[in-house]
């Protein structure tokens, strides 16, 4: 009997050796199967999500985690399975070595596309025009071009005046180009502040595109040259003021930053307090701060302004603008008859007034700004020089010490007297001062707010596979053109050229 069962034990012993002998079988087989598959088409997933070499490793050891414990493996297949991970993340980083860039610490930026790309050439240019602080793409906007899948060349010291180093932009994957001159010769787009000059122009690639403030109705010359050349230059100014180009209204972000300067500025060469100040040795009454013109910069300063603690005022021949004015908590003046309530076009712009109208304003404003402690002109008309809004006989009226700050003087300028660049002092004591580029004044936000600006307007010129191509359907790249294949193409320079 003893013998019996033991014979029975060892043979049922032997049979369950069999079964174990095949799951393992079983699962050395599945272990095959399922690694032959990791090893073929894990280069392909890496392609399409694009993943780093560092997460291809990641996951390939989590899957032989997985893959040990699921099938029980024994150490020395557990081992194996292991290498076999570490074997795929290697071929997955020699396969990734084809993608346009590796991020940081081998995991892809989030903002990296996941097609493959055509890599534009950005050339970001160091603009030497005088007073020019600013540039036109910071190391942050240089990073994500480049995780986009572009190449981007910045001009050695293109941000220094805008606290941003050469080493920043290092840093963000960008090279670093000798000159100008050496930037351009490649680049797809150039992007600049103010579109360069003649010279550059004449260097660039046939087909290629440039970008920045061209002030095209007084820069005819360098329009010529841009057609001549067969270069695209895109007016950043002329963009139309749709919703949809709202956020790359470069106008509107530069002249927001003018009208906080402007009285931040105009406060510090009146001298005085602002706000109204109660003390033991009596009463500082409050400056009164008079804006004349309420678009993007106007509002701004009539903001800084209330911040500041002054009794503000502000005129402008919109009638929308009055509703605005009130959100500020400042009064509105205003001649209000039947031409000011037709005084807005389509665009949002102030249309030029009859002389008859500018009579009655100039009366109102007389006698309003002979109490005024700070001015701000904004008034600007695209392609008309300044309306004067100003003369001597209102600056003879205001007292000593009084400041007018003239945003316009670089089209003319609002006050009579105003010079650029410079700060005049009436006889009367009265300052006007005639800054220019006030924007620039603030480089380093400038910059920011001008890059992602022009950020936003890069997809417009950039096709799917990342190469550079304007979509010339789109309605603001039609706006803002000025040249295409060699023929200057935007309305009312036409004519002139």
């Amino acid at each position: 009997m003893a013998t019996g069962h033991s014979d029975y034990t060892r043979g049922d012993m032997e049979i369950t050796a069999q079964k174990n002998t095949f799951s393992d079988f079983m699962a050395v087989t599945v272990y095959g199967v399922a690694t032959l598959v990791v090893i073929l088409l894990f280069p392909t997933l890496m392609f399409a999500v694009g993943l780093g070499w560092l997460t291809s490793l990641v996951i390939s050891i989590v899957v032989g985690i997985v893959m040990g414990m699921s099938f029980k493996l024994r150490a020395a297949w557990f081992a194996s399975l292991a290498g076999i991970g570490i074997v795929t993340a290697v071929f997955g980083f020699i396969f990734s070595l084809s993608l346009p860039d590796h991020g940081v610490g081998g995991f892809r930026s989030l903002h990296t596309s996941t097609t493959r790309t055509l890599p534009m050439k950005i050339a970001v240019l160091k603009d030497v025009k005088s007073p020019e602080a600013r540039v036109a793409a910071t190391p942050g906007t240089v990073r994500n071009y480049i995780d986009d899948g572009h190449e981007v060349s910045v001009v050695k010291g293109a941000g220094a005046l805008a606290n941003f180093t050469d080493a920043l932009y290092k840093n963000a994957g960008a090279l670093i180009a000798a000159s100008n001159k050496t930037a351009i010769r490649d680049a797809d787009l150039v992007m600049s502040i103010t579109g360069a000059d003649k010279t550059l122009v004449k260097l660039m690639k046939k087909g290629a595109g440039i970008t920045g403030l061209m002030n095209p109705m007084d820069s005819l010359d360098y329009v010529k040259a841009c057609a001549e050349a067969e270069v695209t230059a895109f007016a950043l100014e002329c963009i139309p003021r749709i919703s949809r180009a709202q956020s790359m209204d470069v106008l509107s972000s530069q002249s927001n930053l003018s009208g906080y300067r402007s009285v931040v500025e105009g406060a510090a060469i009146y001298g005085r307090a602002f706000p109204m100040m109660m003390t033991a040795a009596g009463t500082v009454a409050p400056a009164r701060v008079f804006v004349m013109g309420a678009g993007v910069a106007g509002l701004q300063a009539i903001a800084t302004a209330r911040r500041l603690g002054a009794v503000t005022t502000a005129t402008d021949v919109r009638p929308a603008a009055r509703e605005q004015v009130a959100s500020l908590g400042a009064k509105f003046i205003a001649v209000e008859n039947e031409e000011f309530r037709e005084a807005e076009t389509a665009d949002g712009y102030a249309k030029h007034m009859s002389e008859e109208y500018q009579k009655l304003q100039a009366e109102l404003t007389a006698s309003h700004i002979a109490r005024q402690d700070v001015v701000v002109t904004t008034a600007l008309i695209p392609g008309r020089p300044a309306p004067k809004l100003v003369d001597k006989t209102m600056l003879a009226s205001m007292c000593p010490g009084s400041v007018l700050i003239d945003l316009a003087v670089e089209r003319g300028g609002n006050v009579e007297g105003a010079r650029p660049g410079q700060i005049v002092t009436t006889d009367n004591g009265v300052h006007i001062v005639g800054y220019l580029n006030w924007p620039s004044r603030m480089a380093p936000d400038a910059s920011s707010m001008f890059a992602r600006n022009l950020g936003n307007f890069l997809p417009l010129v950039t096709a799917k596979d990342g190469s550079y191509a304007p979509d010339w359907s789109d309605e603001i790249i039609q706006g803002c053109a000025l040249t295409r294949d060699g023929a200057v193409v935007y309305p009312g320079l036409k004519e002139k050229t």
